[in-house]
Formats: C-alpha cells, sequence, structure tokens
C-alpha cells in the first residue's frame, strides 16, 4: 500500500490541473482552489501543504473517514481535504469555546514521542512532517472538545488514573543500533573496519552484496532491553559501549537452526529506564478520560461538523477534485478512530503486541510500552 501512496502522490500534480488552477482568481488577487464559507484557500497555501503530504497522511485520512485503499484518492484531495476539515473544526471548536493552545499540542506530542520513539526518529528522517502531526493533534483535541461538549476533567481524576495506570507510564531502557550480519568472522571483520572509517552502513552493505533486511538494515533501529536480551552476546557487547562508539569485533551468533553469524553494530544512542511524570502525561490521560467518559464523541462530531459544512457554501474549483473531497468531508468515521498516530506504517509501533499506548484506545494500557523494533530471528 505505501508504495502505491507514494505513487499516487508523486503523480498527483500534473500540468492540467496546474492550468485549471491558474484559470481561478480571487481573495485579493490571489489564485484560490477552494472556498468555506467567507474562507478562501489560495493555490499558494494549497501547494504548499501539497508538497508537505507524505504516506501517512493518506493513511490518516483514510482512518479518519472509515475508508481503506481508495483509488480515487490523490495529494491533491488529501490536501484539500485537510485544509477543509481543520478550518471547519476550528470554526465549530470556536462556536464551542474549545481553545486549544501550542503548549497543549507540545505535551501531546513530546509525550507521544517519548513514548514511541520510531515516531521521533520518522519525524527526524522526514518520514513523517511534525507540521502536519501538529495538526492532527489539534483536531484532535478539537474534535474531542466538541464531542464532548467541552467538558472538564478535574486534577483528582488525573492523578486517579495515573496512580492506577502508573505502569504505563514507566519506560524501558531503550537502545539505538545500526546493525548488520555477515556470514563469517572474517567478512565481519571487514565490513567492521569500513563502517567504523566511513560511517556508511549501506554502502558497505552494496559493496559487499549484503541483504538489508529491516532492522538488519544498517539504520538506526530503536530496541528494549528485553528485546535485546534475546540476543545474549549482543547485549553483552552492547551494554559496555557509550553512544556512536561500535563493537570491538563482530559479535558471534547461533541462530536457532544451528547457523552461526557475526553481527556487526553501533551504539547511536542510550535512553535510560524512567518513569514519565504525571505533569509530562497529563494532557493525555485528559484525552484518555473524556474518551471514556464520551465514547461517541467523534461521531458525535462528525455528525455537527456535516451540519456545519451543509450549512455552509463549500466550492472545490479543480472539478476533478470535487467529488472525492465532498465524500472524504461528510463522512462519519468509526468510533474507535482516535485521530492520533502512534507511528507513521514504515515505522515500528512503539507498543509491543497486544499493548495499546495511552494515546490509541479509549481503555487504559495494561502492559509496559517496549519502545522498540521487533527483533526478527536473524538469517
Amino acid at each position: 500500500m505505501i508504495s502505491n501512496i507514494r505513487s499516487k502522490a508523486a503523480a498527483c500534480v500534473v500540468p492540467g490541473m496546474l492550468l485549471s488552477l491558474c484559470a481561478l482568481s480571487g481573495c485579493q488577487g490571489k489564485k484560490v482552489v477552494a472556498q468555506l464559507g467567507s474562507t478562501s484557500f489560495t493555490e499558494s497555501a494549497y501547494l504548499k501543504r501539497l508538497e508537505s503530504i507524505t504516506p501517512a497522511d493518506f493513511t490518516q485520512v483514510e482512518t479518519l473517514a472509515g475508508f481503506q485503499n481508495d483509488p480515487s484518492l490523490t495529494a491533491g484531495s488529501v490536501a484539500l481535504i485537510d485544509m477543509i476539515r481543520e478550518t471547519a473544526l476550528a470554526n465549530l471548536a470556536a462556536q464551542k469555546k474549545v481553545m486549544i493552545s501550542d503548549s497543549d499540542i507540545d505535551q501531546l506530542l513530546n509525550v507521544q514521542k517519548e513514548m514511541n520513539p520510531s515516531l521521533d526518529k520518522a519525524i527526524r528522517v522526514g518520514l513523517v512532517s511534525e507540521a502536519n502531526i501538529r495538526r492532527t493533534i489539534k483536531m484532535q483535541l478539537e474534535i474531542t472538545g466538541i464531542g464532548s461538549d467541552n467538558a472538564s476533567i478535574t486534577p483528582a481524576e488525573i492523578q486517579q488514573f495515573y496512580n492506577q495506570n502508573i505502569n504505563a507510564f514507566k519506560l524501558p531502557t531503550l537502545y539505538g543500533l545500526r546493525m548488520v550480519t555477515v556470514p563469517n568472522s572474517t567478512l565481519g571483520i571487514q565490513v567492521l573496519n569500513e563502517v567504523k572509517a566511513t560511517g556508511n552502513f549501506p554502502a558497505v552493505m552494496q559493496k559487499y552484496n549484503i541483504p538489508a533486511s529491516p532492522p538488519l538494515d544498517g539504520h538506526e533501529q530503536i530496541l528494549s532491553d528485553a528485546q535485546l536480551k534475546t540476543i545474549a552476546p549482543l547485549y553483552k557487547a552492547v551494554t559496555k559501549l557509550t553512544p556512536l562508539q561500535f563493537v570491538s569485533a563482530p559479535v558471534q551468533y547461533k541462530a536457532p537452526g544451528g547457523q552461526t553469524f557475526a553481527i556487526v553494530a553501533q551504539l547511536t544512542r542510550t535512553m535510560p529506564a524512567h518513569t514519565l511524570s504525571l505533569a509530562d502525561v497529563s494532557p493525555l490521560i485528559r484525552l484518555q478520560l473524556l474518551h471514556q467518559k464520551f465514547p461517541d464523541y467523534q461521531p458525535h462530531t462528525f455528525q455537527l461538523l456535516n451540519t456545519y459544512l451543509k450549512n455552509q457554501k463549500v466550492v472545490i474549483y479543480p472539478t476533478g477534485l470535487a467529488a472525492t473531497v465532498s465524500r472524504y468531508l461528510l463522512a462519519v468515521p468509526p468510533s474507535s478512530v482516535t485521530g492520533i498516530p502512534a507511528a507513521p506504517q514504515s515505522a515500528p509501533s512503539a507498543a509491543p503486541s497486544g499493548s495499546t499506548p495511552p494515546a490509541a484506545a479509549p481503555s487504559a494500557p495494561t502492559t509496559t510500552p517496549s519502545g522498540g523494533s521487533n527483533l526478527p530471528a536473524l538469517p
């Protein structure tokens, strides 16, 4: 699905669309691509948003509408859907006196990145846009506020939830590692010396025809203490290192099938085990409790949003996008969708299989997030 999304994103900006946009004018002489009531969306804002569309944005728009693998969805329609929906939600939130501050968004984004280093990594390497995630968080806060009729949660309720679910906020020691496996120690020493000299795992792997299979592809992977312990000799070697150091020699590993391999690894960073403070997670808990108290908050919001949009003049000037944009704008999503991404599809989730991060569902988690990639059996 990701490859299809990427191809759609790359193919949507075509000369025909640009020509059709250039014929429109308004908003003090600026070209206009859409209107919501008295708000005009300019071509320049649209094209800027279009440049930031990622595969995660396609997934987010489809999930929020309750659709999957929609062939009619293009980056152009995603950009317009996002821009119009954001403005409509902000207007509706203002009517309901739901106020969202930059501080609220900062806190939620920071705790998401801390609980899910894979999301933090994906932002840093450009797999997802931090600006887009901030917009998503703002929309989620607005959706929750509107759907709960701007209900409040008391400090005592937040404290009680924190005390009762303290294990959910205990993060294990995490290690950032760049790793590759080689058939034997002789080749392992050559690879180790070259990656030490160049720092370029992918180039060295290509030189020696070493297959790349995540997490053994030379790119940073986040592993928890428990995950790393599944390969005891690697754990022993890595825990002696300081960040940016390489293992002193290829680490010998005997796979369950009996084959022996060597692992070349570099420790990129260590994140000590710690417990998130009440101040850190209070906005997250507040959302959690509101979702518990108002399980139908999301369909309620979107019903109100649909009514709002039907009473507004909504015009989509690129006619080829109008039907898809309208269908998404009026869609009522499944009640289980929260809108805040735990991680993009191309980055591993922070939570181990079977656990639920606090921002992802209305029930409290019962297992501690691992924060890392699943380490498969070595080849």
